[in-house]
């Protein structure tokens, strides 16, 4: 899992929670395979499923002029 590019580790059930309120979700990008995944989001050793979330602070600053 990837909060704004960062990689987001849980090490306990309901860690992104706490992390991430649900009411700055921006948008959520999910890629079921690994060699689906965009190389900046790839971990070596890994092969499960990624998750990509951007929240609505960092999609507004990616915006403004």
């Amino acid at each position: 899992m990837f909060i704004d590019h960062a990689r987001f580790d849980q090490f306990q059930p309901g860690d992104v929670d706490d992390a991430l309120p649900t009411a700055d979700l921006g948008a959520i990008e999910y890629y079921q395979r690994p060699s689906d995944v965009p190389t900046e989001f790839s971990v070596p050793g890994k092969s499960c499923a990624t998750l990509i979330v951007w929240t609505k602070t960092l999609l507004t600053t990616l915006k403004a002029p």
